[in-house]
């Protein structure tokens, strides 16, 4: 398996492989979190088992306190995980453009038609906000519904400005809860 293959490809056929390698037993949770460059969970170090109906319990190692070493490869590591987040949000950003300008070429005779189709597609949106930057789905949402407010406020220059850097930041951030 190639680990740099894995992560080139895009979220959805990423989660795909993840979940079908988890669920033949080829790789644990954590193992899979681990190529994402993501803090292992708790119970996933367990491999699935599918002749077994109940998950064998928990064990976790004794952790060794860090050194210069560990310093490094975790900046290392945030350096990856920084170019894979501007990567995907470069190319959630693009696949916004398209949509919302096509949706403003649809709709460019009424103004009601426009906003409630925007309005449609940050909804839905979203849940590939959440997939493609593996974070929360409410942080996702509140992304989605500050950028639908531009969109409408500004028209389709609101698709303008330091939206990549915010949308890699989600996925960033662990256990951050966004309101909205």
């Amino acid at each position: 398996m190639n680990p740099g293959k894995l992560l080139r490809m895009n979220a959805e056929s990423q989660a795909h492989v993840f979940s079908v390698l988890i669920e033949k037993g080829v790789l644990n949770p954590n193992e899979c979190r681990e190529l994402l460059e993501r803090n292992p969970r708790d119970g996933g170090d367990e491999y699935v088992d599918v002749t077994k109906p109940e998950p064998a319990p928990v064990r976790r190692p004794q952790e060794a306190p860090p050194d210069d070493d560990e310093e490094d490869v975790a900046a290392s590591a945030l350096i990856k995980a920084r170019t894979i987040a501007n990567a995907r949000a470069l190319e959630l950003l693009a696949e916004e453009e398209r949509a919302v300008t096509g949706l403003a070429q649809e709709h460019a005779r009424s103004s009601t038609a426009w906003r409630s189709a925007v309005a449609g597609f940050y909804g839905r949106f979203s849940a590939r906000v959440a997939l493609a930057m593996v974070c929360e789905r409410q942080a996702a949402k509140a992304w989605c519904e500050f950028r639908r407010d531009r969109i409408l406020a500004e028209g389709l220059a609101g698709l303008n400005g330091d939206a990549a850097e915010t949308l890699a930041d989600l996925s960033l951030v662990e256990g951050v809860h966004v309101a909205g």
